[in-house]
């Protein structure tokens, strides 16, 4: 039996931290000017603007990094 138990701390939950979306968005951007195929160019694209928002959304408050709740209009991420 461990005695310490109470004194033991939890592990924090799995968050993703404000660097994800702006490196997602790096990635879009990446295939969206450099792949050979234009269909992947083109959701590469629709992916941009997804990321873009999600940047502008968390620039403005709207939606706060870290949390791993699902946000209406936004990509998965």
């Amino acid at each position: 039996m461990d005695t310490n138990a109470d004194k033991q701390l939890t592990p924090a939950a799995p968050r993703i931290g404000p660097g994800y979306p702006a490196g997602r968005l790096a990635r879009a951007l990446r295939t969206a000017t450099t792949h050979e195929d234009a269909g992947t160019r083109a959701r590469a694209e629709r992916r941009v603007g997804h990321w873009r928002e999600v940047l502008r959304a968390t620039a403005s408050g709207a939606v706060t990094t870290g949390s791993r709740t699902p946000v209406a209009g936004f990509p998965p991420a």
